[in-house]
């Protein structure tokens, strides 16, 4: 196992690398509301927008995808 220079976490065994990506959910419904983000700040950008728009919580979630 050894990192990738992507930022992600290559397997050499399984030949696959996990990248991680930052969406948004809602915590009302649990459903997410947002395809993936690039990076933080502009998650917490989002973040704060649909918590004033939609008047409920949003969390910030981190998942993993098998390339």
């Amino acid at each position: 196992m050894c990192d990738s220079p992507a930022g992600g976490v290559n397997y050499r065994r399984t030949g696959g690398e996990i990248m991680a990506q930052l969406v948004l959910i809602d915590t009302a419904t649990g459903t997410r509301i947002r395809h993936r983000v690039r990076g933080m700040k502009d998650a917490l950008k989002q973040q704060e927008w649909y918590e004033s728009s939609l008047g409920r919580r949003i969390r910030i979630e981190k998942r993993f995808k098998k390339r």
